[in-house]
């Protein structure tokens, strides 16, 4: 027979695992709540504004038939890459932080595109594309159609980026006028165009990096690592 201290030991044994396993399920269940929520959070929040910038700062960077060619041509100025930063453009401050946390690999390449691209990289992309655009303008290219069309054939922009700009050109019998301009330019601005070439290959390569890495992180339905918020 079980003796009554026995019996009180099993029952009280049996008390503490049934309360131990409430608390734990418990516990895992707000933790896993909490994730879920956080990671919604992350999404709403940091990721989408993230992923809506990268794709206007990729547009910089892809030059197509909505850009406005003046002429003369203007030196433009690109104060804001000063002042630039994912936060200022719709995603949260503290979410933005967190994300080292959880995404790692992600944080670092956003503070790469802001304190190197957008910061050093796009301000001498727009330098030395205003300094080509001087030169076509320089060699003949005195109206923003030919200009347009010259600067195109000149970096290679490929002519789906411009196909209206192209029939036009092709219509007004200019394509030879651009093709000669461009050619003269070339050939004194290699080391320039060369250099455009570079800096526009490097931007576009980062953040296209990154719209990848915020696409699979909206995909997931995971939240890892540690936080306060969780």
């Amino acid at each position: 027979m079980v003796g009554w201290s026995n019996l009180v030991s099993m029952i009280t044994v049996s008390l503490v695992s049934a309360f131990l396993a409430a608390y734990l399920t418990s516990y895992f269940r707000e933790k896993a709540d909490a994730k879920r929520a956080h990671l919604e959070s992350l999404k709403r929040g940091c990721l989408t504004p993230i992923l809506k910038e990268l794709r206007n700062l990729r547009s910089y960077f892809t030059p197509d038939e909505s850009y406005t060619f003046k002429v003369p041509p203007e030196w433009l100025d690109v104060k804001w890459c000063d002042y630039f930063s994912f936060s200022s453009r719709g995603a949260d401050d503290i979410l933005f932080n967190d994300l080292r946390n959880h995404y790692p690999a992600l944080f670092d390449k956003l503070r790469h595109i802001e304190n190197h691209i957008v910061r050093k990289v796009y301000p001498k992309y727009i330098r030395i594309k205003c300094e080509l655009v001087k030169k076509l303008y320089e060699h003949g290219a005195q109206n923003d159609v030919v200009l347009a069309g010259a600067f195109f054939t000149l970096v290679g922009v490929p002519r789906e980026y411009w196909p209206n700009l192209y029939r036009k050109l092709e219509e007004k019998e200019l394509l030879s006028e651009v093709a000669r301009i461009s050619d003269a330019v070339a050939r004194g601005s290699r080391k320039l165009v060369g250099e455009y070439k570079s800096l526009r290959s490097e931007a576009l390569g980062d953040i296209e990096d990154a719209i990848r890495m915020v696409r699979e992180a909206l995909q997931s339905q995971k939240l890892k690592g540690k936080c306060n918020f969780i």
